[in-house]
């Protein structure tokens, strides 16, 4: 598998419909795999087709729900597109995940500082 994730991440630096087109096509072969629907994701936020990207990172979830790369990405694509309600559900996740991984202390403590800064600061653009 680890193949085909390079071979994406290559087309996607200079072809990103060709990384889409051959992570579609993986999807076939692997159907529900977190990792290639996080890639199709990420894909499709960079070409700005946020709906496809939305909809690859929510199977991914459903797929592996401790996917923590695919809630990081649907709090930054929601940002972009200024559904702050859904980016803080998105950096919530975050933190969720966080406890639900039963990591030791001090790297919690690392790991949900950065979304509850980015949760305050979207309370701010909303007003709260």
């Amino acid at each position: 598998m680890n193949n085909w994730y390079g071979l994406i991440d290559a087309y996607a630096a200079d072809d990103p419909e060709k990384a889409l087109e051959t992570a579609k096509g993986c999807l076939k072969k692997f159907q529900g795999d977190a990792g290639l629907l996080f890639k199709s994701g990420t894909i499709c936020r960079k070409m700005k087709r946020y709906d496809e990207a939305e909809a690859h990172f929510k199977q991914a979830v459903v797929s592996d729900p401790n996917h923590g790369p695919c809630y990081y990405h649907m709090a930054f694509l929601y940002t972009e597109t200024e559904e702050y309600e859904k980016a803080i559900w998105a950096w919530e996740q975050v933190i969720a995940l966080c406890g639900r991984l039963g990591q030791a202390d001090e790297k919690v403590e690392m790991d949900v500082e950065w979304p509850q800064k980015e949760i305050a600061k979207l309370q701010e653009l909303m007003g709260n």
